[in-house]
């Protein structure tokens, strides 16, 4: 049968992931082939994560292109042409970029021959300070509907939600709301004895969560093992280690497992189907806001990690989950605000952006925001039981996530910092651009941003290095086969029926700035990877004027 499990560390950063229930000295239920372990995109596939292969190392020296086979399936008849003013001496014709993107959108799985596009829409937006703008979107937003997606159709961005929490914790630290010590500030100055203890032991003082026993994801090994776990000590854990990831806790949905094997995400995600195959699985958690669904996780203590370490096994593997969820916590708690109210005061009005959203009603979801869909072609506990309604997706087995978690979307989008937010890529170019290359931050917490890169020893090489900051990694490339020689700052997103990228380009070891870019299409789980797309452009556009 075949399996359905997200292992992005496989692919995307050259490791052994682990297979599907495997658990090393356990004698736990192994996950039934749904179950999909759903690593966070945050990093790059450009540096592989704790192994070295050459092999892998070279890999991108043959993935410049952005499909195999475009099929009639795909019909492009509704594609809108390009908005914005790209152009100019050097710059690769817009042309030529909307080409890069039909390609991709029409190109066909070479994993399913005879079948079309797995893409369902996509929506893009780039900037230059040499070339201009030029925004895209090709394709549908509703399958069902035949709605097609627009450059202003709201989309979910997954792991691109952290740097907005970034962005806002920098200047309210600036502005003094967490205290003289800004960002060294500890947790535990900043959250009641009662939400800390909600967050770790739990409010039954007769069934404590912990220390305890689970499976837990080794970072050296790549295994989930059976292992005890403490409660963290929030006293010894600043700022500063939440918006790196090297704070010492377990990411709470990829390196975590419940005790009988099975994943707590899943049980939610595929909570009808699991209670069809008569299992127990535990519900869905109200994603009504970041705190509760926290909370129904827990935070646990990594032992092997060390709290503001620099080694791949100090950083949670999503570069973020538990920090960013933790940190948007915080900054409701200490300003009194919803996260949406300070995306609006801090994001939104000053750079005059269309609305971002995190905590969304179901009747503007269903009205404004894309759908996403999943691919289960050939999957016989999609295709044969009947418990989720099929979509045909150019003769794909497709998904509508808005089927998933009980029907109610809210329960698969992370409610929270680590990955809620509902944005148009043209609108988080904007953010990203003036977030990263100035223009949002006060000067204090723009140096802030810079000086918080560390780089991350065993995960780099000559030809290209890793490190990572608030929110960023930041990806330098240097003479790597069919790549041009740039620095890249980046944190992409993939959650059900999502998939996003994100990069500034910069000329190597400067400050000058080639473009900035946002991709996000409405597929993930059995969909194309809309990094080759991003390759493609970062291939055109780091040519200009300088670009090697």
């Amino acid at each position: 049968m075949k399996r359905l499990t997200i292992l992005l560390l496989s692919f995307y950063l050259g490791i052994a992931a682990p297979a599907e229930g495997q658990i090393v000295h356990s004698s736990a239920r192994k996950a039934i082939p749904l179950s999909r372990r759903q690593f966070g995109r945050s990093t790059p596939i450009l540096v592989p994560q704790f192994s070295i292969s050459r092999a892998k190392r070279d890999v991108f020296s043959g993935v410049l292109g952005v499909g195999s086979g475009v099929t009639e399936a795909a019909s492009l008849s509704q594609l809108s042409q390009p908005a914005g003013n790209w152009g100019g001496s050097g710059c690769p014709p817009s042309a030529h970029l909307k080409s890069l993107v039909d390609s991709y959108i029409a190109s066909a799985s070479p994993d399913f021959p005879g079948l079309g596009s797995t893409v369902p829409g996509l929506s893009l937006s780039w900037s230059s300070p040499i070339c201009g703008t030029f925004t895209y979107a090709a394709g549908l937003r509703n399958i069902e509907k035949d709605k097609p997606i627009t450059p202003a159709t709201l989309m979910g961005i997954a792991s691109m939600t952290k740097p907005i929490i970034a962005a806002i914790t920098l200047q309210l630290s600036d502005s003094g709301v967490f205290g003289p010590n800004g960002l060294d500030t500890t947790v535990n100055q900043l959250l009641t004895t009662e939400q800390i203890t909600a967050l770790t032991v739990g409010t039954d003082p007769l069934e404590p969560k912990c220390p305890d026993f689970t499976y837990l994801f080794n970072r050296d090994t790549f295994t989930y093992e059976l292992k005890a776990f403490s409660c963290p000590d929030l006293s010894q854990v600043t700022l500063r280690h939440l918006l790196r990831a090297n704070h010492g806790m377990y990411d709470f949905i990829n390196e975590v497992l419940l005790p009988d094997g099975s994943a707590q995400y899943d049980n939610g995600l595929f909570f009808n189907l699991y209670q069809f195959l008569g299992l127990s699985p535990s519900p869905p958690l109200s994603s009504k806001n970041g705190f509760d669904y926290l909370k129904a996780y827990g935070l646990k203590q990594n032992q092997s990690a060390e709290i503001g370490g620099n080694n791949g096994r100090d950083f949670e593997v999503s570069f973020g989950n538990t920090g960013f969820q933790l940190l948007g916590i915080i900054l409701e708690q200490r300003t009194g605000k919803s996260l949406d109210e300070l995306i609006r005061k801090i994001i939104v009005d000053p750079l005059k952006i269309d609305p971002m959203y995190l905590y969304v009603e179901k009747a503007k979801r269903e009205s404004l925001i894309a759908d996403g869909y999943d691919v289960y072609t050939g999957e016989p506990l999609i295709e044969l039981t009947g418990v989720y309604p099929i979509v045909n997706l150019n003769g794909h087995t497709a998904l509508n996530t808005l089927s998933l978690g009980l029907g109610q979307p809210g329960n698969v989008n992370l409610a929270g910092g680590a990955g809620g937010l509902i944005a148009n890529p043209k609108s988080y170019r904007i953010f990203f651009d003036a977030f990263v290359n100035g223009g949002l931050l006060s000067p204090a917490a723009q140096s802030e941003l810079v000086q918080s890169f560390v780089e991350i020893p065993d995960l780099s090489f000559p030809e290209q290095s890793l490190s990572n900051g608030f929110g960023i990694l930041k990806v330098q490339l240097r003479e790597v086969p069919g790549l041009p020689s740039v620095d890249i700052l980046t944190h992409g997103g993939a959650l059900p029926g999502v998939r996003c990228e994100n990069a500034v380009l910069r000329l190597p070891d400067s400050n000058t700035i080639l473009a900035t870019g946002v991709i996000c299409q409405n597929s993930a789980f059995g969909a194309s990877d809309p990094f080759h797309l991003e390759l493609a452009f970062i291939n055109a556009i780091a040519s200009m004027n300088g670009g090697q």
